[in-house]
């Protein structure tokens, strides 16, 4: 589900990450539960029409930190894939920097849960979120990290915008069917060879505008994702793959839509 309210390459699995320009550090006791804290300068990329922050940009961004503070959390048993992502914006923000902390809230045999913080460069709260990973074991072993860990992604100066890179591009259907759509290509993959997670979050909040934008007459550019609740149930593991969704009714925040998201 998520809620919208109107608002008048490289290696696999890297790729994603050298785009949004993260930088991670990990601050925690090695004898403790894994802490991150983590930055990221908002370029052109990672903006709307309005020089805000996107909001699909934003839940991608938790999904990475978050998940990435599960993997480290997950270590040496195993690695991580997100099966959960709950995040709610509170804030819209124009700032020029973000700052993130990402801690373990609890680790299981086979899950780890991991919760995000948001703050702009004047400490304003802007948005906190929950990711739930299982922990599996990659076949050629468990990635090998020098502990505290940390991880330095830097973004194109000069390069499209987020939503352009994956290159998602929207479809309306003669019976009002309304969504997106997008090629699997490696970049979007991650190192399990499946469609990484904060692609498939990108994906559903454009979907998710898209619904809105074609069933209520509303500009896409002038909606905003506040809260999202996604559930990933299989990988998706060969193109394209496409959104559809329905507008579930309306709340005095905004609209409940509900997304799915299906590869070939």
């Amino acid at each position: 589900m998520v809620n919208l309210e109107s608002d008048e390459h490289t290696n696999k699995g890297r790729g994603v990450g050298r785009f949004l320009g993260l930088s991670m550090r990990e601050v925690s006791p090695l004898d403790g539960p894994v802490t991150l804290h983590g930055e990221m300068q908002l370029g052109h990329a990672v903006l709307d029409a309005d020089g805000a922050l996107n909001a699909g940009a934003l839940f991608t961004m938790i999904d990475c930190i978050g998940g990435f503070c599960g993997g480290l959390g997950s270590l040496p048993d195993g690695w991580v894939v997100t099966t959960s992502l709950h995040v709610r914006s509170v804030a819209v923000t124009k700032a020029p920097s973000l700052r993130m902390r990402a801690y373990v809230l609890r680790k299981g045999k086979a899950s780890i849960v991991t919760t995000v913080e948001v703050l702009d460069d004047h400490d304003q709260f802007v948005s906190c979120g929950t990711v739930t990973s299982a922990i599996l074991l990659p076949a050629d072993g468990v990635p090998a990290w020098t502990r505290p860990a940390k991880l330095d992604m830097e973004a194109e100066a000069d390069g499209p915008r987020f939503t352009d890179w994956i290159g998602a591009v929207a479809y309306r259907g003669d019976d009002g069917r309304a969504g997106m759509q997008l090629e699997l290509v490696d970049e979007l993959r991650n190192p399990w060879g499946i469609m990484h997670g904060v692609v498939t979050t990108a994906l559903v909040d454009a979907g998710a505008r898209e619904v809105v934008g074609t069933q209520l007459a509303i500009d896409v550019d002038r909606l905003r994702s506040t809260y999202v609740v996604m559930h990933f149930l299989s990988p998706a593991r060969t193109g394209p793959v496409s959104t559809t969704g329905r507008v579930v009714g309306e709340r005095p925040d905004g609209t409940v839509v509900e997304i799915d998201v299906v590869d070939h």
